[in-house]
């Protein structure tokens, strides 16, 4: 069975939905070439030198540190990052929906010129657990899934964003710099579990209440505009 690469929930408004990522394509169909040494025809490895000290050093050793000055770092280790106050590690929350012509091509994060795979790399879907299952829907469900969808379309406005990752972990590295001992965030309490229909209903009336709230500051600003 194939293994996913990440696992985690997707979430809107209250609405919890756990999930899987597997790879669709794989790269044995590719054609690939060894960098080989011209005497031997050995394969070329790559040693981490320690330019320093003068000695290889294992990659099981291999710290990971940020500058903070010429020659002076600051070591972040795996728990460092595993103890981030963040809720989307294993979270993807979809805050709006947006018109796809309202986001410009530059904010894409990776290349805009894509090369279609050849059909020998497309995974099949075969043992891929929970594809194999007729899903039912319940009408009601779908027609308040919609009016959710409906309640978080909006106009694309990226000056609403920030990236919280990089405030994190900027705040970890400021705080280690000054001798400042990390403390891991308290764990979140568990979610009341409710009902998918409920969930979606409270979902609704959230996403409305949270519009209302921005276009409200919007408006005054418009009337302030027209007054002066």
């Amino acid at each position: 069975m194939p293994r996913s690469m990440w696992k985690g929930v997707v979430s809107f408004g209250m609405v919890s939905i756990p999930i899987r990522l597997y790879n669709a394509t794989e790269s044995t169909a590719k054609v690939s070439f060894r960098q080989l040494c011209p005497d031997h025809h050995s394969p070329i490895s790559y040693k981490r030198w320690c330019a320093e000290g003068d000695h290889e050093v294992q990659y099981s050793e291999i710290l990971r540190g940020y500058e903070v000055g010429k020659d002076r770092y600051v070591i972040i280790d795996d728990k460092d990052l595993d103890n981030l106050p963040l809720p989307t590690a294993h979270a993807i929350d979809i805050e709006e929906f947006v018109p796809v012509d309202d986001v410009e091509p530059g904010l894409y994060y990776d290349s805009v010129m894509n090369t279609l795979h050849w059909p020998d790399e497309i995974r099949s879907t075969e043992g891929l657990k929970g594809l194999e299952d007729e899903v039912k829907i319940n009408p009601k469900e779908l027609e308040m899934a919609k009016a959710l969808i409906e309640s978080l379309a909006d106009s694309f406005d990226p000056s609403r964003y920030k990236d919280n990752y990089r405030e994190a972990v900027m705040k970890v590295v400021r705080a280690k710099a000054e001798g400042e001992v990390i403390e891991a965030p308290e764990a979140p309490q568990p979610a009341k579990v409710m009902d998918l229909m409920e969930a979606l209903r409270q979902s609704v009336a959230q996403a409305k209440k949270q519009r209302a709230g921005r276009e409200k500051p919007a408006a005054e600003t418009k009337r302030r505009r027209k007054a002066s």
